[in-house]
């Protein structure tokens, strides 16, 4: 795992203890395209699980988290 993607990692776990929402590895990280055009980055947590998993978008240009869920079931 590259510098960028652990500091991404480092945002969405902030952004996930400042909503109170509890996270399980393992992560998943991917940059993808959003419908904008914009680069993004995925990550979702207990990514092989159903339940309990974080999932947000960051912005690639400024690292805004520009979508999050948290999915309990």
């Amino acid at each position: 795992m590259d510098t960028v993607e652990k500091h991404i990692i480092e945002i969405a776990k902030a952004f996930a203890a400042e909503k109170g929402w509890s996270w399980l590895e393992p992560i998943e990280v991917r940059l993808t395209s959003t419908s904008s055009g914009d680069k993004a980055w995925s990550v979702l947590t207990n990514a092989y699980a159903r339940g309990r998993n974080i999932r947000l978008l960051i912005l690639d240009s400024d690292l805004a988290v520009i979508e999050f869920s948290y999915l309990p079931r």
